[in-house]
């Protein structure tokens, strides 16, 4: 899509009707249309919510990415260093807080016996566990909660990290 010029829009309404320009001129069907500017309107909504509820908690939200299935997918940090990510799918009902741990080849055999304790624990704390092959053994371990949106504030995206915190160490206390 072309802006005015090479100089990029430079009101609300140049890029309105830039928008607006191209959808007549694709012949979009006004349902599609009227979806996808949903979509962008959550998108840069979640955006602001995310950005603020990052700083209200001392986070580093980076590495923004999306594509078709992913609205938007964060890495997050704390002083440097990661505890997670964050991510929304387009038609999610709200954002999915998780964390991946790398479980070795060797370390597979004691995480195995281990793992209705982990799963227990898991589980427990709201979380969900997938498993993940890595090329030449071992898995990761994908843990991950969610947190609606009418109810995505600080406290619940801390108390989502300190879930998965506490299932990272406790992982990796198992397998080390």
């Amino acid at each position: 899509m072309i802006f005015i010029e090479d100089s990029g829009p430079k009101s609300c309404s140049e890029v309105r009707n830039a928008v607006f320009g191209q959808l007549r001129g694709n012949d979009v069907p006004s349902a599609v249309a009227a979806k996808a500017l949903c979509q962008c309107v959550e998108f840069f909504r979640d955006l602001d919510r995310i950005h603020s509820v990052a700083a209200e908690l001392g986070l580093e939200v980076s590495g923004l990415r999306s594509d078709d299935s992913l609205a938007l997918f964060w890495d997050m940090s704390r002083d440097g260093r990661n505890i997670g990510f964050i991510y929304r799918g387009w038609e999610d009902p709200g954002f999915g807080i998780g964390e991946c741990v790398p479980v070795s080849a060797d370390a597979m055999p004691v995480f195995m016996a281990q793992a209705d304790t982990a799963v227990t624990l898991l589980a427990a704390n709201g979380l969900s566990l997938t498993l993940t092959p890595m090329s030449g053994g071992g898995c990761w371990l994908n843990m991950t909660t969610v947190i609606y949106s009418d109810g995505f504030n600080a406290g619940a995206l801390g108390g989502a990290l300190d879930a998965i915190w506490t299932a990272v160490q406790t992982v990796n206390d198992m397998v080390a």
